[in-house]
Protein backbone atom coordinates (compact mmCIF):
# COMPACT_ATOMS: atom_id res chain seq x y z
CA UNK A 1 0.00 0.00 0.00
CA UNK A 2 1.47 3.18 -1.01
CA UNK A 3 1.96 6.05 1.12
CA UNK A 4 -0.70 9.01 0.08
CA UNK A 5 1.62 11.94 -1.10
CA UNK A 6 -0.03 15.06 -2.50
CA UNK A 7 0.31 15.93 -6.13
CA UNK A 8 2.94 18.55 -5.42
CA UNK A 9 5.15 16.81 -2.48
CA UNK A 10 4.82 13.82 -5.96
CA UNK A 11 5.98 16.06 -8.33
CA UNK A 12 8.43 17.97 -6.07
CA UNK A 13 10.22 14.61 -5.04
CA UNK A 14 10.41 13.38 -8.68
CA UNK A 15 12.04 16.46 -10.01
CA UNK A 16 14.47 16.51 -6.95
CA UNK A 17 15.71 12.43 -7.82
CA UNK A 18 15.43 14.00 -12.04
CA UNK A 19 17.97 16.23 -11.21
CA UNK A 20 19.98 14.17 -9.13
CA UNK A 21 20.35 11.57 -11.50
CA UNK A 22 21.35 14.15 -14.29
CA UNK A 23 24.20 15.68 -12.21
CA UNK A 24 25.40 11.86 -11.25
CA UNK A 25 25.32 11.63 -15.26
CA UNK A 26 26.97 14.53 -15.83
CA UNK A 27 29.91 14.07 -13.24
CA UNK A 28 31.95 11.53 -15.50
CA UNK A 29 31.46 14.07 -18.66
CA UNK A 30 32.63 16.99 -16.75
CA UNK A 31 35.71 15.17 -15.15
CA UNK A 32 36.88 13.48 -18.26
CA UNK A 33 36.63 16.90 -20.26
CA UNK A 34 38.65 18.31 -16.94
CA UNK A 35 41.03 15.70 -16.93
CA UNK A 36 41.92 16.32 -20.85
CA UNK A 37 41.89 19.91 -20.83
CA UNK A 38 44.24 19.47 -17.84
CA UNK A 39 46.81 17.54 -19.69
CA UNK A 40 46.74 19.61 -22.27
CA UNK A 41 47.69 22.56 -20.40
CA UNK A 42 50.49 21.12 -19.44
CA UNK A 43 50.04 20.35 -15.50
CA UNK A 44 51.88 17.58 -13.95
CA UNK A 45 50.01 14.15 -12.81
CA UNK A 46 49.69 15.41 -9.07
CA UNK A 47 48.15 18.55 -9.97
CA UNK A 48 45.72 17.38 -12.56
CA UNK A 49 44.92 14.49 -9.34
CA UNK A 50 44.41 17.69 -7.20
CA UNK A 51 42.17 19.64 -9.19
CA UNK A 52 39.94 16.75 -9.97
CA UNK A 53 39.92 15.40 -6.63
CA UNK A 54 38.60 19.37 -5.90
CA UNK A 55 36.01 19.11 -8.95
CA UNK A 56 34.81 15.67 -7.60
CA UNK A 57 34.46 17.28 -4.09
CA UNK A 58 32.24 20.12 -5.33
CA UNK A 59 30.38 17.87 -7.46
CA UNK A 60 29.41 15.34 -4.36
CA UNK A 61 28.90 18.44 -2.46
CA UNK A 62 25.78 19.60 -5.23
CA UNK A 63 24.05 15.86 -4.82
CA UNK A 64 24.13 16.05 -1.18
CA UNK A 65 22.42 19.57 -1.16
CA UNK A 66 19.79 17.87 -3.20
CA UNK A 67 19.98 14.26 -1.60
CA UNK A 68 19.28 16.64 1.82
CA UNK A 69 16.74 18.47 0.03
CA UNK A 70 14.89 15.15 -0.77
CA UNK A 71 15.37 13.58 2.81
CA UNK A 72 14.62 16.93 4.62
CA UNK A 73 10.80 16.41 2.09
CA UNK A 74 10.38 12.93 2.68
CA UNK A 75 10.68 14.29 6.22
CA UNK A 76 8.09 17.20 6.41
CA UNK A 77 5.49 14.66 4.13
CA UNK A 78 5.53 11.96 6.84
CA UNK A 79 5.46 14.54 9.76
CA UNK A 80 2.67 15.89 7.66
CA UNK A 81 0.89 12.37 7.32
CA UNK A 82 1.66 11.27 10.70
CA UNK A 83 -0.10 14.88 12.27
CA UNK A 84 -3.14 14.06 10.27
CA UNK A 85 -3.71 10.64 11.78
CA UNK A 86 -3.16 11.75 15.65
CA UNK A 87 -0.06 9.86 15.25
CA UNK A 88 3.08 10.34 17.82
CA UNK A 89 6.46 11.14 16.14
CA UNK A 90 9.90 9.59 17.19
CA UNK A 91 11.47 11.68 19.68
CA UNK A 92 13.49 14.80 18.11
CA UNK A 93 17.26 14.62 17.67
CA UNK A 94 17.96 17.20 20.89
CA UNK A 95 16.09 14.09 23.07
CA UNK A 96 18.70 11.33 22.19
CA UNK A 97 16.80 9.14 20.00
CA UNK A 98 19.77 9.19 17.40
CA UNK A 99 18.51 5.66 15.91
CA UNK A 100 15.67 7.72 14.43
CA UNK A 101 17.21 10.63 13.01
CA UNK A 102 20.21 12.67 11.81
CA UNK A 103 21.35 16.09 10.86
CA UNK A 104 21.65 16.76 7.59
CA UNK A 105 25.39 17.61 6.33
CA UNK A 106 24.78 20.64 4.56
CA UNK A 107 21.81 22.85 6.40
CA UNK A 108 22.09 21.26 9.84
CA UNK A 109 18.36 20.19 9.57
CA UNK A 110 16.68 17.45 11.42
CA UNK A 111 15.39 14.35 9.41
CA UNK A 112 14.58 11.44 10.15
CA UNK A 113 17.16 8.13 9.50
CA UNK A 114 16.31 5.04 7.34
CA UNK A 115 15.32 3.42 10.54
CA UNK A 116 13.34 6.61 12.09
CA UNK A 117 11.26 6.52 7.52
CA UNK A 118 10.69 2.91 8.32
CA UNK A 119 9.25 2.89 11.68
CA UNK A 120 7.11 6.05 11.04
CA UNK A 121 5.94 4.52 7.20
CA UNK A 122 4.67 1.34 9.51
CA UNK A 123 2.67 3.40 12.18
CA UNK A 124 1.01 5.27 9.20
CA UNK A 125 -0.04 2.14 6.87
CA UNK A 126 -1.07 0.34 10.16
CA UNK A 127 -3.02 3.20 10.72
CA UNK A 128 -4.41 3.62 7.80
CA UNK A 129 -5.41 -0.29 7.36
CA UNK A 130 -7.14 0.03 10.64
CA UNK A 131 -9.29 3.37 9.63
CA UNK A 132 -10.11 1.09 6.17
CA UNK A 133 -11.08 -1.27 8.26
CA UNK A 134 -13.14 0.26 10.32
CA UNK A 135 -14.71 1.69 7.41
CA UNK A 136 -15.59 -1.80 5.50
CA UNK A 137 -17.14 -2.75 9.08
CA UNK A 138 -19.50 0.38 9.12
CA UNK A 139 -20.76 -0.76 5.06
CA UNK A 140 -21.26 -4.24 6.01
CA UNK A 141 -23.33 -3.56 9.00
CA UNK A 142 -25.71 -1.43 6.24
CA UNK A 143 -25.89 -4.46 3.82
CA UNK A 144 -28.49 -6.60 5.24
CA UNK A 145 -30.62 -3.60 5.68
CA UNK A 146 -30.29 -2.54 1.85
CA UNK A 147 -30.56 -5.80 0.47
CA UNK A 148 -33.93 -6.38 2.74
CA UNK A 149 -34.75 -2.81 1.94
CA UNK A 150 -34.65 -3.70 -2.06
CA UNK A 151 -36.41 -6.63 -1.92
CA UNK A 152 -39.56 -5.03 0.14
CA UNK A 153 -39.47 -2.56 -2.87
CA UNK A 154 -39.14 -5.68 -5.40
CA UNK A 155 -41.91 -7.33 -3.52
CA UNK A 156 -44.61 -4.04 -3.31
CA UNK A 157 -43.32 -3.36 -7.15
CA UNK A 158 -44.69 -6.95 -8.05
CA UNK A 159 -47.62 -6.76 -5.80
CA UNK A 160 -48.80 -3.61 -7.15
CA UNK A 161 -48.91 -5.59 -10.68
CA UNK A 162 -50.17 -7.84 -9.64
CA UNK A 163 -52.85 -6.04 -8.18
CA UNK A 164 -53.09 -3.93 -11.45
CA UNK A 165 -53.78 -6.92 -13.09
CA UNK A 166 -56.58 -8.37 -11.55
CA UNK A 167 -58.85 -4.91 -11.45
CA UNK A 168 -58.19 -4.20 -15.42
Amino acid sequence: MALPISFKDNRRLKRLYRELEEIKSKQNDSISKARKNLKESGNSDREIHIKLANFRQDQHYECLVISDEINSHITNSLRRESKKLLLPMPFSYQEKDEEMWEITQTAGENILSEKGVSLLKKAIRKEHTEISKSKQQKRDRWIPWITAVSGLIGIIIGLLAVWSNLYK
